[in-house]
């Protein structure tokens, strides 16, 4: 075990807790750890794509293989296919593709998370309602500090304001 997830490890010891982890790999690298509705660590440091994988890796097997969503754009990609391909981590989320495969008679399921305005749309709303209600714990400072600065844009949407960041808000949003 590395260093550093030791040390997330042991800021984030919750015995009996069921842990899921959302990644969203970008410029400013950084993973991100949900129980099932608090937010109980976050993580935020550039690192390159082969040492998020086996941190993720890492901290997925400690804390009972627990479902690691990726989001598939950019750099996550190179995460994604090291977590299977070389480390077979057990637990990865599929995403279900809006179309079925012309030649299939299912719809065809990709590894990763794959964004769009579609989700960023209904995560973002999902995520304001359950802040709104109460229902979401929050014990990060660093996704409490990108809420201060998350806002509706004049053309509709929700986003960062100029100048910030929702990198971690955008990680709640997944899979919500």
């Amino acid at each position: 075990m590395t260093w550093l997830t030791r040390r997330l490890v042991v800021s984030m010891s919750m015995p009996g807790k069921y842990f899921l982890i959302r990644i969203l790999i970008s410029s400013s690298n950084f993973f991100f750890i949900l129980d099932t509705m608090e937010i109980v660590a976050s993580f935020k440091e550039k690192l390159d794509g082969f040492v998020y994988a086996q941190i993720i890796y890492e901290l997925g097997v400690k804390f009972g293989k627990c479902l690691v969503i990726i989001e598939r754009q950019g750099p996550g990609e190179t995460v994604l296919l090291q977590l299977k391909n070389t480390l077979r981590y057990p637990n990865m989320y599929y995403h279900k593709m809006a179309k079925a495969d012309v030649l299939k008679t299912q719809k065809q399921s990709k590894f990763g998370f794959w964004q769009g305005a579609n989700t960023r749309l209904l995560g973002g709303n999902h995520f304001e309602k359950v802040i709104l209600s109460g229902q979401l714990k929050i014990y990060s400072e660093d996704v409490i500090s990108e809420l201060h600065t998350w806002i509706w844009d004049t053309d509709g949407k929700r986003r960062h304001a100029p100048g910030k960041h929702d990198d971690l808000i955008m990680a709640c949003t997944m899979g919500m």
